[in-house]
């Protein structure tokens, strides 16, 4: 029974004691501001080691967007993709790839509903 009281104390004041520590290490460490971003987007260590400044990104077409957003709700199985606006051309096979993959999203959506 001593030894169960004795290593409880030894437990307690070990936490204690580690808490105190990290509360003064927390008030003695010097507070620095964080550094701003560089504007154009390149990291200072990319700059630091002369690494090319990064291409502008190009805007994405709507086209794009609506592949990347089917392909993420069929967990990127092309087989299904294919399917999906298959189907979708044979409903409207006058219709621009833009609008099949926007068709597709919406069956697919209101299927899983």
């Amino acid at each position: 029974m001593e030894f169960l009281a004795g290593a409880v104390v030894g437990l307690v004041l070990g936490i204690v004691g580690t808490l105190l520590v990290g509360r003064l290490r927390q008030r003695e460490a010097p507070r620095v501001a964080a550094a701003p971003k560089p504007a154009d987007g390149q990291s200072e260590l990319a700059r630091l080691l002369g690494a090319p400044a990064a291409a502008p990104r190009e805007a994405a077409s709507p086209l794009a967007g609506l592949q990347q957003k089917l392909r993420a709700m069929i967990l990127h199985d092309p087989v299904t993709e294919e399917r999906l606006i298959q189907a979708e051309r044979e409903r409207a096979p006058e219709a621009s790839q833009a609008d099949l993959y926007q068709a597709a999203i919406a069956r697919l959506e209101r299927d899983r509903r």
